[in-house]
């Protein structure tokens, strides 16, 4: 596939996930909870992680990130 139509691929694939989470926002109310909660979550784990050095943060944001792309794949 060229850039152009990688693009292309992409933009659709956005679209559908963005039109499917505002569905489910639609259907379950519970979701829409869940992601306010997450927000205000993150909001204060934000606050701990500013007091750790910058190589140590990172590592932590980089477990995190890479758990969610492997409960992804489970």
């Amino acid at each position: 596939m060229v850039d152009n139509e990688c693009n292309a691929v992409n933009e659709f694939i956005n679209a559908r996930v963005n039109f499917a989470i505002h569905k489910l926002e639609d259907i379950n109310p519970r979701y829409h909870e869940v992601c306010k909660n997450q927000e205000t979550a993150w909001q204060s784990i934000d606050l701990i992680l500013q007091k750790l050095e910058k190589d140590k943060r990172r590592a932590v944001i980089t477990h995190y990130e890479e758990e969610v792309h492997k409960f992804g794949f489970d």
